[in-house]
């Protein structure tokens, strides 16, 4: 960030950022248009919380002033430049967010490379989207094995020259108390949701470098930000992925690194997820069902990506509960604690 910025945001209502305004003191032979600023334009976008409102960038170097206006959306065919001509690659895309950001992807030019243990599904997928200019590359993984997520990278790299974007998509969830939960149902959650993120970035480092533009966009959780009833080791996972990946973000050798934290999605990880003694729930959520598409969040979340946010929250009326907890917390633990398990 260049020296002297002061940063300051505010919110018209509760949930949505709707100003931030960025100071900046610099002598006059600076000027505005030199490359370091242009890119902190653009980065900046990151520090909303808001996906649809619209941002003012304010700079004003010492007696001068020049105000840069961000449109509130960006059209279909605008919102997916970012991603054409580019190589893809996204974990977890036989199902949910990750098979509705490959669905939204697919047509464009691009190269497309969906990994997940369901190889079956991924080849269906690839039968359906028969498009002349995208490329379809499917890939077995199973982060829960440290040795699979090195063949698949290994495998993607023979293929690829370089990789721009990775979508860590892939995960488990949890419902269970922390009293009743084996120890080996923890540690199965966190290889899965974080430690199989970290190790494919890290595989992937050669390919992402090899980019002039990489990026990595994680998946994380409302949970990632705080914790909740009978997701322990959910929540545990979450905040580690958050952790590593907000670590990343502050690190100038990094690439653009977004994290996604999504509220209540209409998905199939309810009845996939762990119960305490290592069993699939089989059931499904009831909250999940009145809660967003997979394809309108992934819609959303390729908005976001498009406009270089670093911070994207995906969901509805559930998103409160990230301010309660921040600025209400006598009020979020009141919520959380009459949640009925489910």
């Amino acid at each position: 960030m260049p020296k002297g910025i002061a940063i300051k945001k505010w919110s018209d209502r509760p949930g949505f950022v709707v100003h931030l305004t960025i100071t900046i003191n610099r002598t006059l032979d600076q000027g505005t248009d030199d490359p370091e600023m242009e890119t902190f334009y653009k980065r900046s976008i990151g520090f909303r919380g808001s996906l649809d409102d619209q941002a003012f960038v304010k700079a004003i170097p010492f007696e001068h002033s020049q105000q840069i206006d961000f449109p509130a959306s960006l059209k279909p065919k605008r919102l997916l430049q970012r991603f054409q001509k580019r190589n893809i690659c996204i974990t977890g895309a036989s199902s949910g967010i990750g098979e509705a950001l490959a669905r939204t992807l697919a047509g464009g030019p691009c190269t497309l490379v969906l990994m997940a243990r369901n190889v079956a599904r991924l080849e269906q997928l690839k039968m359906e989207w028969q498009f002349d200019q995208t490329e379809v590359i499917v890939l077995p993984i199973d982060l829960e094995d440290p040795a699979s997520i090195t063949s698949a990278a290994r495998s993607m790299a023979d293929r690829l020259p370089h990789l721009d974007w990775l979508f860590h998509v892939g995960g488990i969830s949890q419902r269970g108390t922390a009293a009743d939960t084996d120890f080996q149902v923890v540690q199965r959650i966190m290889q899965i949701d974080f430690l199989g993120a970290v190790q494919l970035t890290t595989e992937c480092r050669a390919l992402l470098n090899a980019s002039e533009a990489p990026g990595i966009v994680v998946t994380s959780s409302m949970t990632g930000l705080f914790g909740f009833p009978y997701r322990s080791a959910y929540a545990a996972a979450k905040h580690a992925l958050q952790g590593y990946f907000e670590s990343m973000q502050l690190e100038s050798a990094s690439p653009y690194v977004c994290i996604v934290s999504p509220g209540s999605i209409r998905t199939d990880i309810s009845f996939h997820a762990l119960e305490p003694d290592g069993q699939e729930n089989g059931k499904p959520d009831p909250r999940l069902e009145k809660g967003m598409t997979a394809q309108e969040a992934a819609k959303c979340i390729l908005k976001g990506v498009a406009r270089g946010k670093l911070n994207i929250y995906v969901g509805r009326s559930e998103l409160l509960m990230i301010y309660f907890h921040r600025y209400l917390p006598f009020l979020f633990k009141w919520i959380a604690k009459r949640t009925p398990a489910k």
